[in-house]
């Protein structure tokens, strides 16, 4: 058993083997987890943790009863998608996130360079129509375009279409239930980002460090939240084919050596043998 749900992998059979991967330090679960979470890598069965940064290595690491166990950081992943690329058709350089519009994504951001950078298409794909309607409120640009909610398939072939990708991560980021992840996170965006063979341009926060390398696999903008960095860094994209290129070649080269998710199952797989030969 590989799982998520910490109650569910505990309440499952004690003959299967299990991994249980977290996503959060361990201070945030509640009381009640937290004694399930102590008795569930107490028991036999229990093989690994997995982790998907090394902050949460880290962090587990600093705890007592987390110390000796066995433990695995596996980042999130994304499918190569290994086919031709799509080519922006526009006579406007095109410029996309894809993703939630949660608190800390950076959407407004976009919004600022979209009335900074008039001769360039910015589309925003993801998000409700609340949401989308409280940006858009204020935000009249004819060069933004809010796509809304689209299918997996259509806002990946969506993602290979534009010239730059952006991921304008804020040390605010949220996910759905307010917590505040930034600090250890691994966002799938990113691997699916590099599976476009797209140049990406990103944030200069302390998780995605681990990873992303500035003028490497992306351009990291230093000030997450100054607007003039990150329209230097898309006008350096634009105008550097070269540094392009090169970012371009090195993401991809970076999932499918690193990051796919068959990478991921096969590290899970080998750690599974060899905890097992050891029992």
């Amino acid at each position: 058993i590989i799982g998520r749900n910490l109650r569910a992998c505990f309440f499952s059979s004690k003959k299967i083997p299990i991994f249980y991967e977290t996503h959060q330090p361990f201070k945030y679960y509640n009381i009640i987890d937290r004694y399930l979470f102590y008795k569930l890598i107490k028991r036999q069965n229990f093989i690994s943790l997995i982790t998907i940064s090394d902050y949460l290595i880290n962090d587990y690491n600093s705890l007592y009863f987390f110390k000796n166990i066995s433990k695995l950081r596996l980042r999130d992943g994304s499918n190569t998608y290994e086919h031709t690329i799509s080519v922006n058709n526009l006579s406007s350089p095109s410029v996309g996130y894809i993703g939630s519009l949660y608190e800390g994504r950076g959407i407004e951001i976009i919004l600022q360079l979209s009335k900074l950078m008039k001769h360039i298409i910015f589309n925003i794909v993801g998000g409700n129509e609340k949401e989308i309607h409280k940006f858009k409120k204020n935000n009249k640009n004819s060069n933004l375009i809010f796509h809304g909610y689209l299918d997996y398939k259509t806002s990946i072939k969506m993602m290979k279409s534009f010239d730059i990708l952006l991921a304008p991560y804020q040390s605010n980021t949220k996910v759905a239930g307010g917590l505040n992840t930034s600090k250890w996170m691994s966002p799938i965006k990113l691997f699916e980002y590099m599976s476009a063979k797209k140049p990406i341009i990103t944030s200069d926060i302390t998780s995605l460090r681990e990873f992303m390398i500035h003028k490497y696999n992306c351009l990291i903008v230093k000030e997450e939240d100054n607007v003039n960095e990150w329209r230097e860094a898309i006008n350096l994209i634009l105008n550097d084919k070269k540094l392009s290129t090169t970012i371009v070649y090195n993401a991809f080269n970076d999932l499918k050596t690193k990051y796919t998710w068959d990478i991921r199952v096969k590290k899970i797989v080998k750690n599974f043998i060899k905890i097992y030969k050891k029992t």
